[in-house]
């Protein structure tokens, strides 16, 4: 299934945090959902020029959530290390 942007034409909605423009591009994204990680790459995305920020339309955020509650086979798993900042691992 293809998740393309929704619209082609130029994206007119300015960043909340900076006022920054924002344009189309695809990210990387993780959603934490009970106590497990997913990671999802190539997301279409809104993302501002300036700081970064970025939005997820709509209908993209669905399929994000479909694909979760599904339980859709991922594409491929991958080893995440986990560190601890903890006082014992911080002095240690």
């Amino acid at each position: 299934m293809d998740y393309t942007m929704e619209k082609k034409e130029e994206v007119t909605m300015k960043c909340p945090e900076c006022g920054g423009e924002f344009v189309r591009q695809k990210i990387n994204y993780e959603q934490r959902w009970k106590g497990r990680l997913y990671s999802f790459e190539d997301v279409p995305a809104l993302v501002c020029s300036q700081c970064d920020n970025s939005y997820l339309e709509p209908k993209i955020a669905r399929t994000i959530d479909k694909i979760i509650l599904e339980h859709k086979k991922p594409a491929k798993y991958i080893s995440v290390p986990t560190f601890s900042l903890s006082r014992k691992a911080v002095t240690g």
